[in-house]
């Protein structure tokens, strides 16, 4: 079963917000603002797990995950950016999946599970139950997307996302309300 994940994310909330996130569902988690260090930090913590932003200060996420060392298909390699790269450019790269930053809970819960007998419906359980200093909502887009013609406008404005995931060779299309 996982238990390690590493981050690589520049951005600070959404590195902390991560971190915290799998941490209080049971992964041994490391962040990192930058790719300084990180050679050491694959070498000694052994992460089953990656997630690296599209641009880091001084890399690219696609150039580190070329360069990772696998051992039996691990560290698994999420991306994260504002638009997907295409597919080829993903697969020589060897990142087994492209998230639209800010991560989307159940999309990254979902890969975790294929990847390696995690449950994600209990880590989402999980995450609802818990208070977030950032936000006390318990926003959930599976039910967002079965919601009235009135109740979206309510609700506002939409942003269609394309998620591709490697490891089915697929594109998922989802719907998210804007905040």
């Amino acid at each position: 079963m996982l238990r390690k994940i590493l981050l690589v994310i520049e951005d600070y909330h959404e590195r902390t917000y991560l971190q915290t996130m799998l941490k209080k569902i049971g992964w041994d988690v490391i962040g990192l603002s930058t790719e300084l260090g990180l050679s050491e930090q694959v070498l000694t913590f052994r992460p089953d797990v990656m997630l690296l932003s599209q641009m880091i200060r001084r890399a690219r996420g696609l150039d580190i995950s070329k360069n990772i060392k696998r051992r039996d298909g691990f560290p698994k390699v999420i991306l994260l950016g504002a638009s997907a790269p295409n597919k080829e450019i993903l697969m020589i790269n060897k990142v087994d999946l492209f998230l639209n930053s800010p991560v989307n809970n159940r999309l990254l819960f979902e890969f975790l599970e294929k990847a390696g007998g995690f449950s994600a419906k209990a880590s989402l359980q999980k995450i609802r139950n818990m208070k977030h200093p950032h936000d006390n909502t318990n926003f959930d887009s599976a039910k967002a997307h079965k919601t009235s013609d009135e109740q979206k406008e309510t609700l506002g404005p939409t942003i269609d996302k394309v998620v591709f995931d490697q490891t089915s060779g697929r594109e998922i299309r989802y719907n998210e309300f804007l905040k």
